[in-house]
Order: C-alpha cells, then sequence, then structure tokens
C-alpha cells in the first residue's frame, strides 16, 4: 500500500520527512455456542482468539539523487491469546522425591525433534550436539513448540511449528438441573444442581521484532550462540487452566437441608524465553458445605408456663376484630408484622493446596519455590428471635502449612456471638 501510495505521488520525498508510518491492525474470533441436548441439560461452548499488532517503520526517500522511497528499520509490537486445550496433561504429578517433572523431562527431549524438522541444510549445529544448523536447544523456534507440544501430550512430529496459525480450541461450561424432576426423587429433593466447567488460554503478552533479524537474510547467525535470529522476540508465553468446578453439586432437600460439594483444580504455565525458565503452579480446592433450616424454633430456655388466666388474654388477643360481625383482617394485623422464627445452622470446610515448581532447562532437577496449604472449619448457627433482634454464633479457623522455609505455619481462630438489634420501623 505505501508503495503504491509513494508511486501516485502522495507521499512527499523530501529527505527531511521524520515522521513514521504507523499501521494497527487487529483480529479477534469470538464463538458462542449454547446447546440444550435434553430438558434441564445445558452446554455452553466458547472459544475465540485475539491478534493485535502495531506496525512503524519510516518510509522515505533517503538520498538526494533518487527518489526512492524505502522501508526504513521497520518494527512490530503486538499480543497473542487465544483458547487452548490441555486437559490430558493437566493431572500429570511432579515427583516431590526426585524432584522431577515427566513432562518438563518430554519438553527437554522434544527439542531435537523440533530442531529436525526445522533443519534446511542438513549440517549439524557447531555447539549442540544432534542439533540441526541454526536451530540449537535454546533457539526459540525450537523451543515454542517443543514445549507445547510436551505440555499438550502431542508428538513433536505432528505439532505445528507456527505459534499463531492456531485454531482456538473449545472451552465449555456443563449445567444440569433436572434430577430433582425425576419421578423416583421430587419427593426428596426441592432442587439439585450439577454443574463442570473447563477454560485454558494460551497467551503472549507481548511480541517485538528482533532487531537482528534481516527479512531479505533470514538465515544469519547469531555469532555466540550460533542459532539463526528469529523474527519475533517473544518473551514469555504463558497458558492458564482451569477446571471450575471439575464437579460442583448443590443439593436443596424438602425438610429444608442444604448440601454443596465443589472440588476444583487449576494450572499457570509460565515459560520465559529469556533465562529458559519454567513456573509451574498447580491449585486444588475441596469444599463441602452443609446448612439445615428449623422453622418456628423455639428456645428451650426462657420460656414462663402460661397460666388458665394468661391463655384466656392470649386467646382474646388473638380474636380478630369484626366490623358488623364479620371479621375484618386489616384490623387485625400486627404492627410489627409476623416473624418466622428461624434457627439456621451452617458449616463449611475448605481444604486448598497450591505448590509453585521452577523448573530450569538442562538442570536435571527443579525446585519448589513456595506452596501452601490451607484448611478452614466454619460452622456457624444463626437465630431470628423476632423482627428486630437477631443471634449469631459461629466459629473460624484458617490453619495454613507452608511447603518451603521461607515461612512458617499460621493458625487463626475466631469465634463468639454477634447481636444484630435493628431500629427500622
Amino acid at each position: 500500500w505505501l508503495d503504491r501510495a509513494a508511486a501516485k505521488d502522495w507521499i512527499t520525498d523530501d529527505i527531511f520527512l521524520n515522521q513514521q508510518f504507523i499501521q494497527d491492525s487487529t483480529q479477534t474470533l469470538d464463538i458462542r455456542i449454547s446447546l440444550e441436548p435434553f430438558r434441564d441439560f445445558r452446554i455452553d461452548i466458547t472459544a475465540n482468539k485475539n491478534f493485535s499488532k502495531n506496525r512503524t517503520e519510516f518510509f522515505k526517500v533517503r538520498d538526494l539523487n533518487s527518489t526512492v522511497h524505502e522501508h526504513l528499520n521497520p518494527r512490530d509490537v503486538g499480543s497473542y491469546s487465544t483458547t487452548f486445550f490441555s486437559l490430558n496433561t493437566m493431572f500429570v504429578q511432579f515427583d516431590s522425591k526426585s524432584n522431577t517433572s515427566a513432562l518438563f523431562k518430554a519438553f527437554e527431549e522434544n527439542r531435537a525433534t523440533i530442531s529436525e524438522r526445522l533443519g534446511i541444510t542438513g549440517n549439524p549445529h557447531e555447539i549442540d550436539g544432534g542439533y540441526e544448523e541454526g536451530y540449537g536447544r535454546f533457539q526459540q523456534d525450537v523451543l515454542i513448540p517443543s514445549f507445547l507440544a510436551a505440555y499438550t501430550d502431542k508428538s513433536p512430529d505432528a505439532v505445528s511449528l507456527n505459534l499463531f496459525d492456531r485454531l482456538p480450541m473449545p472451552n465449555w461450561r456443563l449445567t444440569y438441573n433436572g434430577l430433582s424432576k425425576l419421578e423416583k426423587l421430587k419427593d426428596i429433593f426441592s432442587s439439585v444442581n450439577i454443574t463442570h466447567g473447563y477454560s485454558s488460554k494460551l497467551s503472549v503478552n507481548s511480541f517485538i521484532t528482533d532487531l537482528d533479524y534481516d527479512p531479505n537474510d533470514p538465515f544469519n547467525f547469531n555469532p555466540i550462540t550460533q542459532n539463526y535470529f528469529t523474527e519475533f522476540e517473544i518473551p514469555d508465553l504463558v497458558i492458564t487452566e482451569q477446571l471450575q468446578p471439575l464437579i460442583g453439586i448443590d443439593v436443596r432437600l424438602k425438610n429444608e437441608m442444604t448440601a454443596r460439594v465443589d472440588f476444583k483444580k487449576s494450572r499457570t504455565l509460565a515459560m520465559n524465553f529469556r533465562d529458559y525458565q519454567l513456573s509451574e503452579t498447580k491449585t486444588t480446592e475441596f469444599t463441602i458445605g452443609f446448612g439445615y433450616r428449623i422453622k418456628n424454633y423455639e428456645l428451650p430456655f426462657g420460656k414462663k408456663k402460661k397460666s388458665t388466666k394468661d391463655k384466656k388474654d392470649a386467646d382474646k388477643k388473638d380474636e380478630k376484630p369484626t366490623i358488623g360481625g364479620r371479621p375484618n383482617p386489616a384490623l387485625g394485623r400486627s404492627s410489627q408484622g409476623n416473624t418466622t422464627r428461624d434457627l439456621d445452622i451452617k458449616f463449611d470446610f475448605s481444604f486448598r493446596d497450591d505448590l509453585t515448581v521452577n523448573h530450569v532447562l538442562d538442570q536435571e532437577t527443579s525446585q519448589v519455590t513456595r506452596g501452601l496449604t490451607t484448611i478452614r472449619i466454619s460452622p456457624n448457627i444463626n437465630y431470628q428471635v423476632n423482627s428486630r433482634l437477631n443471634l449469631r454464633l459461629f466459629f473460624d479457623q484458617s490453619r495454613t502449612l507452608p511447603k518451603t522455609s521461607a515461612s512458617f505455619p499460621i493458625t487463626n481462630t475466631q469465634a463468639g456471638m454477634t447481636v444484630r438489634f435493628s431500629l427500622a420501623p
């Protein structure tokens, strides 16, 4: 486009033109599908992809004796993200005894295969034995496909070599609430909700043109590493993956009892291509909740036995006022309204375990850098005495156990009673 504009004399040929040409481009793909294969069962599928790039360059005539416009110092800066799928490796555990990861080991081994696929001369690498010329073990075009192949459990012979040329993979959420409507269960359950969801995202927060890369000679060497320069420098690549939840069940029974179970897992992989380190964080969370409501509950203390006279007086108070011999409901309303004395009992238990491991290429071992195990117990009782007074008894204990010596165990306990009195009319 610039060359055609210059040919039509739309751009000055003054050699003192020092204003950059700037071009922004954005590509966005957003797919949403909702399915209901049968009643009360819903499937929501999403997939998206975002690619943005900002290009700057000087487009000018450099020589007084020339009228040819040249593209000088072109530079691209951008970001990229797409929905991803790596669930088939999410449950692979880190071996804490040997401080090794089978997935990271596969990443290291994949590099030789990717180098062979990229190689064009058939000559060996001058520094890294077993690798092709220009594509050594730390060359970026070798590392990225090797990493993605290992953490998606794909063969290095089949994985795509182009990071930006990837189809967005579907993420999903499943919801089913039809169990309580089945003939054999509807007399027991008021509601039963079952959920499951999976989301994953591959992100490149920023990429920038490698100033040493020459598009006219893409196979020029870095004299130190003997690797080809890449078109774009990608500092890091991040995969965030969540099962939110893996399984979630929320139940309410006809007798006002409730129960809730949630099991969640998540993983974050942050691969740095400058210091060749992978930070892997894995989190597991398990939550159980229980509740029971007793309606019209009378406290077992503070009661007085009513005498015969008191009962008669109470019966008179309960008599509805009449107009012309007919009851008048309006005159029988209490100024404070009717208040149900409900006793709510709740119990919550949660267990959360997160671990961050740092892997370094060709170091044979990995190191746990942080991690916590958190256990929380939280029962409470809530009682509505009347329309103005509410009582609550609670106990909340949280215990945190670190996985490294950088911190120490912490236990927090809170317990007591709260009294809430409302002055609202």
